[in-house]
This record gives C-alpha cells, structure tokens and sequence, in this order.
C-alpha cells in the first residue's frame, strides 16, 4: 500500500495521476492475478514438502553466479525475481495494517489530549473565580468549611505548613486552591478529602501531599497549574488524579508519586534519585520526559506524546499494557521496559550496555532502532517499519513469531537473532564475525551481504533473497529452498559457501506438480498515461486592458489523456477565487502538434497586486474487472454491484477455506472448501476498513467542534447552523432524552468520541453518525440514520455495546469494529460491517440490503441473519451456540472455521453474490474513475516593481514622476526573485500623439547616432541598444536579456529639447513586459502599465 501520511499528493500531474492509480488498484483490486510458475505461496497450506538435503540455489535465470564452488548447484529458474518482488510487495501491503492501526489513528495520543484540555479549561475557570470562596488565613478557611453545608471550593493565597493539616471528610468534599504552598522545618503533611489545586508555587521540604475521594468518587485529584522545581523530597498522592499542567523538575531527592491516573501537560524531568511513579489506570506525558536519575514507573497504560530519554542507571518501566511513545525513545542508561505492547512512533535508540526490553506481544517501531551498546529485546512480533542498526556485541533479538524490518538490516557485531520469521524488505549487510540467524520457518532479504563468517539455520522454511547475495564465509542450513532474485558471490571454496536446503517445506514454487489452485481477480487494463513527456503548463500571458484593475489573460497547456474538464483560475494568495474559466476538451480548444492548446484573452478584473494562476481538471481512469486469461481461477469478491453472480436456488452450504476446521451438530448444513478462501475474505474486509476510514477522515476534516455539550445543546447548535450540510464534532455525550438532528433536507453528520445511553431514548439523525469510540447503551436504544436527498445514511463507530433491547436502524452503512448485543436487538442496515467480534447474547434479529461482513460471529443466544441481496460474510470464526437462522440472497461465506454447537438453518441464494468461485466466469466491467488533479500554480506579480530611478541607481521618488523637455528617464523594471532567464521589453509614449524622444549621444559603445533607448548597467554606464524601432513618438523594444544575478533591470531614454505640445502639462502612458520561466518550467509574461508627466518646457535639472 503507498503512504503519503500527512503529505499532499496534489504536486505535479504525473505523480498525483500515476501514485492515485496506484493506490486504487491496490486498494480495489482485492484479489491476486492467476499464480504462474514460479510463484511464492503466500499461507502455509500452500507450502509444499521438498527432497532430501541437497546443496542448491535456485537463481533468476538473468543474474549471475561467481565464485560459487563446485559443491553448491545453482540452477536458473526463469521469471525468478519477479515472483519474489511479487511475494515482497503482497507481504509489505499486508504489513501496512500495523502502520494503520499504531500511527494513523493516534487515538492513544487524542483520548488523553482531549482529558488534558479539559482539565486546563477547569484550571482556567478556577483561576477566574468561578464557583470559589476566598479565605484569608487558615483561620478562616477552617471556619469556611466547618460552615458549608455542602461541597466547598475554596481559595487560600499562601499555605505554610507549619504542622499538618487535614481539610474535608468523606462526606464532605473540599477543593483546596491554594496559591503558594510552602512548608516549614521536618516532616509535614497536608490532606484533603476532595482536590487540591497549585496554582502559583509549590516548594516541598519532606511533605506528603493527598488528595482523597469522597462520597463524590470524581474528587481525589491533585492540580499543579505551576512550572516549578521540587528541591527536596515529597510524596504525591491522589486517589484518582494527578496533573501537573506545565514544565516541572523533581529535583535532588527521591518521589513517591501515586495515584490512579497521572497526567503531565508539559515536560517532566526526573533528577530526584529513586523517584517513583505509579498509577493505576495510565500515565500519560503529553510533552517530553527527561529522566537524569533513577525513576520507576508502574501503570497499567504509559503513553508519552513528546520524546523519552532515559539517563539514569537501572530505570525501568511495569506496564501492564500498552507503552505508546509518540515520538522517540532515546536510551543512555541501562533502562528497563517491561509492558505487553510497545509502539514506538518514531525511533529507539540504545548506547548503553544492559538494557532489557520485555514485551509479551507487539514491539512496533516506526522508523530505526538503533543499537550502540549491548541490549536484550524479547517478545512476540517485532514490526521495524524502517531500519535496524547493530554496533552492539551479543546483543539478543528474541522474538517469538514474525521480525519484520521494512527497510535495511544492518550488522557491525555479533547479533543473537531468534524468530519464527524474519522479513528484511531492505539490505541486509553483516560485518560480524560469528553471526547466527536462527529463524524456524522463512527468511526473507531485500539482498544480503556479509563478509564475515555466518550461519543461517532456518530448519523449517526457506532462505528468500530479492537481490544480490555475497558472502565469502558462510553456512546456510535451511528446510526448504534458497531462492535468488539477483547476483551471488561466494568465496569459490567449499569450505567457506555452504548451502544445504531440504528436507521440510517450502514456499518457492517451481514446477506444475506444485502449483496452487489457480486463482480469478479482476484484471486492470493499462491505462495510458496521462503525461507523455514535456512542460504541463508551457506559457502564461497577463496584458493589462485600458479599464484600470482589469486583465487578459492567455495560457498554453498540455491537453492529457483521460481529462474530461480542463479549469483555468486566477485566485488570490490564499486561494479565494477570482475567475474561473470551465473547458470542455472535448469541444473547447484544439491541440498544436505537440499536444499544447492555447486559450487567449481570458478577462478577469482584480485590485490585488499578486496572484495565482492555476490549471487543473478532472482525469479520468479506465480499468477492467473480470478473470485474467490464464484459465485458471482463485476465489475472490467483486467490487462493483453489477459484477455479482446470481445464485439461482437457495442451499444450504457454508463456504470455508480448505484449512478451516468445521464443527457441525445436528444442522443440515453443507461445508464446501476453497483454497485460498481466506486471503479473498481478508482482502474483502480491507476494502470496508479503508472505505470506512477514508469517509470518517473526510467528514472529520471539515467538523466544528463543540464539546461537553448536552442533547439540548446540540440540537439548538444544530438549528443554529445555515446550510444543508452541516459536521458537528464533540467528546462525550449522555443521551437520557429523545434527540433529532438535521431534516429531510438538512443533512447533520454527529462525530462523538463516545455515547452513553442511560434512559430509555430515541436517537434521530438525518445524515451520518460516527462514534469515534464507545456507544454504551445501558437503556433501550432506538437509533435511526437516514439519508438526505439519497446521501449519507451511515453509521460509523468504534465498540458499540447493546445492554438492553434495542433497535438499530441505518438506511445507509454499519461500519462498526465490534458489536455486543447483551440483550435483544434489531439491526437493519443496507450494508452491516464489523470489523472484529460481534456478540449475540440474546435473541437478535440483523438485517442487511446488501453484505454481512464481521472479524468473528458468537451467538451465544438465537440469532436470525438476514442479507437480502448479498452475503454473510465471516472473516473468521462463526460460531452459534444456540439455534440460528441465516438466509441470504448470496452466500455465507466463512474464512476460519464455523462451530454449530445448536441446531441451525442455512438458506443462501436466490439473489446475487459478490464471490466468485474458481471456474465461474464474470464478464468483464469498465471501471471509471475521476480525480481532480492540478497541473501547475504560478504566482504572478500584476502590480508595482517599475519605479524611476536616478542616473547613480539610487531610487528617489514614486511611481508617477514629473519631467521636462531635454531630461533622461532611468526607470526600474523589478524582476521576479525565482525567475529564470529573464527578459525586459518596453513600450513608451504607447499613444504617440506627441515627439518626445531624440537620440542618445553616439558615444561610449553607442557609436550610432538615430538609436533612442539603451540598458544601464549597475554602473548607469550605458550598456546596449534595446529599441527595435526609431521613432520620435512611440519607443518600441524588444526583449533584452537581464542579468542573472540582479533584481532590476534599468533602461534610458532622453526627452526632446523642444517638444510641441498644446498642453502645458501631458500625461504619457507607457508599459514593461517581463518574460521568465518559472522554477516548473512555464514562461510566464506580465505586462505593466506606468504613467509619468512630461512638461515640454525646459528647467535646470541635473542628470
């Protein structure tokens, strides 16, 4: 899959055309083309047995064996490399769920901002005043709270803790601001039942500080709304939460700090040995995390938005679940990460000896790690998405199933390497004596070079290598095969390439005994390209016309394939539109003989000085779905509606891959078993997933946020919003109340973190619903979803949890990523998507126009499926533990296994299905597609940059400026700063009613007389003639090339002595012509306009 995260892909045409056909053949085409010899089986059930040991390489036929000795056979496979790069690409796309899943989303970083900005909008209100009673001395704030008769807030400006003090009780909770919270000799202590806030300043000489709950159970929390620096020990204790809003140091002694969440807005620096960090629930840094001595950090999730950089001997981190650094994690002491997953978004880097990172699952890294010192990384999968560096001596990757590095490998000293398997989409270099790779079922290298002795064990799979492969001292003990895409180089002694490869499994297929059932997909048809070599844009002409502020402007431009709307806009700086001007290239415009259309005199009228012309259209994108020719045919799903099949009768068959373990009691079901069944299942599900993202990023980019508003305020919100498509985005919602968005000709997209649902409720939206989180509906739940105008109508969320009777109806799409149902529902949909589990639990009636597509199905209680025109389609497991009813138009299609434990019914047919079997032909469709793509954006200066200028080069005066019979005129054409060759025409006296020029003097390098304008070099020497004709009147140039390095380009010309005029004062109007080319290429020509007065009578005047 190609990722461009966070990058435009509008640049030039021919990336934007070729990345955008890319992705969507990548993305729609879900199925692998028919598998040809050889080919790299992508599941295990593929994998076939091989002979005895024997020492070969299978190499592409067009690369070359050197210094391979005589013992090693090679033997050229045609077509080699490409079924390689085949299997690399499938396996880097498969790969991208990770990049996904950790880094796209983000959610571990956005649910915590969101808890942070709540908690700095209260600090603000605190600090305004709001809700808080002063007290003036401790005094009186034990006379204040003695006297509320409920929860108090109270504000005390300075606390000296000369003894320990204790405010509130469990029935009374107090929220204890204080401003400068100091303490005296020894010990001390201060406790309150409720919250305690800091505002201003906080010093700590051996101070516990607690934050209780009451019978309120939201108190308990400690706020410190100050940067700071604790200089001795003290201990914090919240029984719910800490936040510490802005930079703080826990300086010189050690910290005890505890509580059920701890959250920190700005960055924390740990420089008090022995410091300890605990927190129930999670521990979130939303900036940096410097630690300079010895910290502990025990939480249930840790998650830092800024880098981590760990100092301090013997550090360690207990994090029962997730450990998510947004940014990197830079290790110079032995540190400890004990956690079940670690997501790294950037990159971890280790230049200390003995660190230890333990992890029971995922350690996913975004871009490097890098290892200078010896270290011990242990879990289950590895996920490199860019490189590994090893400079470490015996340094230990234990990792349980899959290592994947997406980019290089590369090894300077003895790496212990232990996997299930390793994938290396890069170069693999190792410089290390005594290497071992010890990997149980397939190793995988972009190319692989090693100079030093290594050994390779790979007992149970294959050694796969794309490119190069050399090696001068090397033992390769694998299972299977070992397959070369490029060149190998060995040392030319037996003694020092040994390959020995057999006896197991292996993925490389070669020959036709051991080809796979063949496979169908649809097939693209090339399209052509939309560039076919030089400029897009290749001229953009600007001429001012006689009404002042008004243009006409002329482009030349490249007419491309597949366009089927050309614009042409001139906008301001910030892309407000002044004029467009629609093409139809089918009848506007006809092309020059090398593909170029010219459109002149294109009026528009602006004051602004600067402006952007772009050119842009709509390409448009030609494919094919249908069977490729091979003959031979794999199950896959079909995209496009018309392309389904009919099945004429219902049956009562269940479609499972061939691998799948099918348990069926006492229910008349048909299991019938395809290969590869489960890739077309897994293929089908990620078009939903990305179908599902790219519309809720689509809506949420264009959302206004109103948070922790209430039903009432939505909908007054919603009311309040003119338009027919209206996005509203807000956090938590609690639904107690019967709520309508939006009308049937006003659509309302609701973009909510999580909903609850704590009284009975009807929940109306005309338009979308997206649940970014949770829906918990707790009371009965009738939610509708309509369309507007035939638009919209989906329901997007996260985990949606049904604890009782409900009804869900969504005339659009359910895209959910799980769905429980503790009690009884109904759910009707046109088509029903969960991503993983959902869960029946009491009797439930789901509904579906069109598919049925869920990660697993537990019916624990009755469960009635129905997909009127389409499939259920299961990607795992289904499971039905109690009588169950399916009946679809399509047919029910499982990609694990199916577990009948209860009686049930299958009724599948009758209408159409969007899987195609192996041997059902579908007759080939033309897919079109549209895009917008720009083709340039030119920023043209219209206005200004023609000033006078005196003899010396020095500007003295405005733009209009007087003269008078017999003076010299220097003026200063500006030239534009990213301009290449550059050249300046002029036009003066452009009416010519009057003869106002005579000759330059013939001197200098103007030997000729009758020459009337010349250049002005920076020196105002007199450089060439410019004019191409001599006329007393009107002065005409012609391009005259400007000097590469200069910013102006300044000419000359020398009024009459006499001038007959009628008028004592004329006003002349003359013009400048800058021609250029742009940084893309395109010669751009502006014409301005200038005025300046003539007086025909003479005055002393120096030049």
């Amino acid at each position: 899959m190609l990722k461009y995260k966070g990058k435009s892909l509008r640049t030039v045409l021919a990336v934007t055309v070729i990345v955008a056909v890319a992705i969507f053949l990548l993305y729609q085409l879900i199925a692998l083309s028919t598998p040809i010899l050889p080919y790299i089986a992508t599941t295990e059930s593929e994998r076939v047995s091989v002979p005895s040991s024997i020492s070969k390489i299978y190499q592409d036929n067009t690369a070359t064996a050197t210094s391979v000795p005589g013992t090693v056979t090679v033997q050229k496979i045609s077509n080699l490399r490409s079924a390689i790069s085949d299997y690399k690409d499938y396996f880097l796309e498969e790969m991208d769920e990770y990049e996904e899943e950790q880094l796209i989303t983000g959610l571990a970083v956005e649910e915590k901002t969101d808890i942070l900005g709540q908690n700095d909008a209260y600090l603000q209100n605190i600090r305004n005043g709001v809700g808080v009673v002063t007290a003036t001395s401790v005094s009186d704030l034990n006379n204040k709270i003695n006297a509320a008769t409920d929860n108090i807030t109270v504000k005390i400006a300075t606390l000296n803790l000369t003894t320990n003090y204790t405010f509130g009780n469990l029935s009374k909770s107090v929220t204890l601001i204080i401003g400068d919270l100091q303490t005296g000799t020894g010990s001390k202590s201060l406790t309150v039942y409720g919250n305690i806030i800091i505002l201003d300043n906080i010093s700590s000489n051996t101070t516990t500080i607690t934050a209780k709950k009451t019978s309120v159970q939201t108190d308990g929390n400690l706020y410190i709304d100050c940067e700071d620096t604790l200089s001795s020990m003290a201990a914090f204790d919240a029984e719910n939460m800490i936040y510490i809003s802005k930079d703080f140091t826990l300086n010189s002694a050690p910290y005890v700090v505890q509580s059920n969440s701890f959250i920190a807005g700005g960055t924390i620096t740990a420089n008090g040995y022995n410091t300890g960090i605990t927190a129930a629930d999670f521990a979130y840094f939303h900036k940096d995390l410097s630690i300079k001595q010895l910290l502990t950090v025990n939480c249930d999730e840790f998650t830092i938005a800024g880098d981590l950089t760990s100092e301090a001997y013997d550090t360690t981190f207990n994090v029962a679940g997730t450990f998510y650094a947004n940014e990197s994690i830079f290790i110079k002491q032995r540190t400890y990460i004990n956690a079940r997953d670690l997501i790294v978004c950037e990159s971890l880097s280790n230049i200390v000896y003995g660190t230890d990172i333990s992890v029971s699952d995922l350690i996913y890294i975004y871009d490097q790690l890098s290892i200078t010192q010896n270290m011990t990384i242990g879990c289950e999968s590895l996920i490199i998405n860019g490189s590994v560096l090893n400079e470490a001596y015996d340094t230990t990757l234990d990792v349980g199933s899959l290592m994947f590095v997406r980019d290089n490998l590369e090894i300077s000293a003895k790496t212990n390497i232990y996997a299930d398997r390793l994938f290396v989409g890069g170069n693999v270099t190792g410089n290390a004596y005594d290497q071992v790779y010890t990997v149980q079922k397939e190793i995988f290298f972009g190319s692989y070079v090693t100079t030093l002795f290594t050994t390779v064990n790979c007992p149970y799979g294959d050694l796969i290598i794309e490119g190069e492969f050399s090696s001068t001292n090397i033992l390769v003990n694998v299972g299977g095969r070992v397959a070369v895409g490029g060149n190998i180089k060995g040392s030319g002694n037996s003694s020092t390439f040994r390959i020995d490869a057999g006896g197991q499994m292996t993925s490389v297929l070669l020959d036709e005994n051991e080809a796979p059932s063949a496979t169908s997909s649809p097939t693209p048809s090339p399209a052509p390209s939309p560039i076919e070599g030089g400029l897009l844009v290749k001229s953009v002409s600007i001429v001012p016309t006689e009404t002042e502020n008004s243009y006409l402007l002329s482009v030349t431009y490249k007419r491309l394939a597949g366009i089927t709307e050309e614009r042409i806009m001139v906008t301001d700086l910030n892309g407000e539109l002044i004029k467009e001007f629609i093409i139809n290239p089918q009848t506007q415009g006809t092309a020059d003989g090398e593909g170029y259309v010219t459109f002149e005199n294109l009026s528009f009228d602006t004051n602004n000085a600067d402006v952007l012309i772009k050119v842009d259209g709509t390409t448009r994108t030609i494919r094919y779905e249908g069977m490729d020719e091979s003959g031979g045919t794999r199950p896959y799903f079909v995209i496009n509606k018309s392309q389904r099949k009919s099945i004429p009768n219902p049956t009562n068959t269940i479609y499972t891959d061939h691998s799948a373990k099918s348990t069926i009691y006492s229910s008349p079901v048909t299991v019938s078993e395809y290969k590869f069944l489960k890739k077309a299942v897994f293929d089908y599900g990620k078009y939903f997933r990305r179908l599902k993202k790219s519309e809720e990023d689509a809506f949420e980019k264009n959302a206004q946020i109103y948070n922790n508003r209430t039903v009432d305020q939505l909908v007054s919100i919603v009311s309040g919003i003119s338009g027919n498509n209206v996005i509203i985005k807000t956090n938590n919602l609690t639904i107690s109340k019967n709520m309508t968005l939006g009308s049937p000709t006003k659509s309302v997209t609701l973009i909510v973190d999580n909903i609850t649902v704590n009284s009975s409720s009807s929940v109306v939206i005309y338009g979308n619903l997206i649940v970014k989180n949770n829906l918990m509906a707790n009371q009965s739940l009738n939610l509708t979803v309509n369309k507007v105008n035939g638009e919209g109508g989906n329901f997007y969320g996260k985990d949606v949890t049904i604890n009782s009777t409900s009804t869900l109806t969504v005339e659009g799409c359910m895209y959910l990523d799980s769905l429980t149902l503790n009690q009884g529902a109904t759910v009707t949909a046109d088509t029903v998507y969960v991503k993983g589990n959902l869960v029946v639990n009491q009797t439930t009636q789901i509904t579906a126009v069109n598919d049925i597509y869920v990660g697993s199905l537990v019916g624990n209680q009755a469960v009635q499926l129905t997909a009127t025109n389409g499939d259920l389609i299961v990607m795992r497991d289904l499971t039905f533990n109690s009588p169950s009813t399916v009946n679809v138009g399509g047919r029910v299609i499982v990609g694990k296994r199916t577990v009948l434990n209860a009686t049930s019914q299958i009724a599948a047919g009758g209408n159409k299905t969007a899987l195609i079997l192996p041997g059902e032909e579908v007759e080939l469709i033309e897919i079109v597609e549209e895009d917008d793509v720009e083709l340039t954006a030119l920023n043209v200066n219209l206005k200004g940059g023609i000033y006078p200028k005196r003899s010396n080069g020095i500007a003295s005066f405005g733009n209009t400026q007087t003269y008078f019979a017999g003076d010299y005129i220097y003026y200063s054409a500006g030239l534009p700063e990213d301009g290449n060759d550059v050249k300046v025409s002029f036009k003066l006296n452009k009416e010519a009613a009057l003869e106002l020029f005579e000759p330059l003097p013939g001197t200098g390098n103007l030997p000729l007389t009758n020459q009337y304008a010349s250049g002005v070099s920076p020196t105002s020497n007199v450089s060439a003639p410019l004019q191409t004709n001599a006329n007393p009147k009107s002065l005409e140039s012609g391009f005259a090339n400007a000097e590469a390095s200069s910013n102006e380009y300044v000419f000359k010309v020398k009024l009459k002595n006499y001038i007959t005029s009628p008028d004592k004062v004329n006003n002349i109007k003359n013009s400048v012509t800058i021609n250029y080319k742009a940084p893309e290429g395109t010669e751009v020509t502006v014409q301005k306009n200038f005025n300046i007065i003539v007086v025909p009578e003479k005055v002393l005047r120096m030049n």
